[in-house]
């Protein structure tokens, strides 16, 4: 006799699935972007995204050239907010304009 079939529900909340680690990725960079926003403030709080997080390298997406420009000089401190962060141990920053992020 055949298994009932698993629901979407089911597939999706299992801790070995390869979705559940996709969740949990996606939650953690919520979770650095909002502690992100919060360090850099009100200018750029709405400006600056975390994408993603390569091995030593943490990749961040800006509205604008000049908002790079601003964030280029900051570096450090980006590198110091996201070691604050948990599980965030990169050393290298990679930026990218990207305008199409942030439309509403």
């Amino acid at each position: 006799m055949r298994k009932p079939p698993r629901t979407l529900a089911e597939h999706l909340l299992r801790p070995n699935s390869p979705i559940s680690g996709l969740f949990q990725q996606l939650r953690h960079l919520a979770s650095a972007n909002h502690r992100l926003g919060q360090a850099l403030g009100a200018p750029f709080a709405d400006r600056v995204r975390l994408v993603n997080v390569r091995q030593d390298t943490a990749i961040i997406h800006v509205d604008s050239a000049s908002t790079l420009t601003l964030l280029r000089f900051r570096q450090q401190e980006l590198l110091q907010i996201l070691h604050a962060c948990d599980d965030i141990a990169c050393q290298r920053l990679e930026h990218r304009v990207d305008p199409d992020l942030f439309k509403v």
